[in-house]
């Protein structure tokens, strides 16, 4: 749709009907400092009261946009940091000789048996091969694991919430509340799973944003399946990003994808 006397800075292109949120500048009224989509394509001024079942609010828009996710990722190792020291649990020991058991070529439910999905040992294979043997292992990739889902929360914040001030809080207090959970609670499948569901969340976001986008959908539905892979209730994710794409692009264009 190309829309007269709207100028957009940077790349000259317009999506269908469905405008991502971006910078405009209107010629001979001032600046627009930034648009939201109409369900039909108009353009709605931030500030403006927002109908119901109009767009998200974009992202915040900053000079160096990786600036605050990065240092958000170092926050979050800081605050997990006592978190290595953590020892095994029943339940941790019980995974990480699943997962050594794994990189010894083992195949879960036939050389060893527990009523966990499988792609939690392969979490623990993983921090063996990286880390060594040892009960740290778990540890340090799960420290950072966690701090990657804070960046993913933030980001998700940021589309549905704008500005930074609300997203680096839903990121830290995610960080907190899984440090405070104790050496039981943590390098669990109810956390590791936060991360490729966040993943999910965030590209079906994006996905409703465009006509199309075949790819950030796949991506989508790939994620939401690892995280069933964790927790089968976790299977639940994917039909709720399907419907959350049918219903802000209508269900031939979600189908599509």
């Amino acid at each position: 749709v190309r829309l007269r006397g709207v100028h957009r800075k940077g790349a000259p292109h317009f999506a269908h009907a469905a405008l991502n949120v971006r910078w405009y500048h209107v010629r001979g009224k001032g600046r627009l400092k930034a648009c939201a989509p109409f369900p039909r394509g108009g353009l709605l001024p931030l500030g403006m009261p927002r109908p119901a079942g109009l767009g998200l609010p974009m992202e915040s828009k900053t000079r160096h946009p990786a600036v605050v996710p990065a240092f958000l990722f170092l926050i979050s190792c800081v605050l997990l940091l006592p978190t290595l020291i953590y020892p095994y649990g029943r339940d941790q020991g019980i995974f990480g000789y699943a997962g050594h058991a794994v990189l010894g070529g083992g195949v879960p439910f036939r050389d060893f048996w527990d009523p966990k999905p499988p792609a939690l040992y392969y979490v623990y294979a993983l921090a063996e091969l990286l880390f060594g043997y040892s009960m740290a292992s778990i540890r340090i990739l799960d420290l950072l694991w966690q701090a990657a889902t804070a960046v993913l929360l933030y980001r998700i914040a940021g589309r549905t919430c704008g500005g930074a001030g609300v997203p680096s809080a839903a990121g830290l207090l995610y960080v907190l509340a899984y440090a405070s959970a104790g050496w039981w609670n943590t390098a669990q499948p109810d956390g590791l799973l936060n991360l490729p569901l966040a993943g999910a969340f965030l590209l079906t976001l994006r996905a409703s944003d465009r006509p199309r986008a075949p790819a950030a959908s796949l991506c989508a539905g790939l994620l939401a399946a690892i995280g069933f892979l964790f927790k089968y209730p976790m299977g639940a994710a994917l039909p709720v990003c399907m419907a959350f794409l049918a219903a802000r692009r209508g269900p031939r264009r979600a189908a599509a994808d």
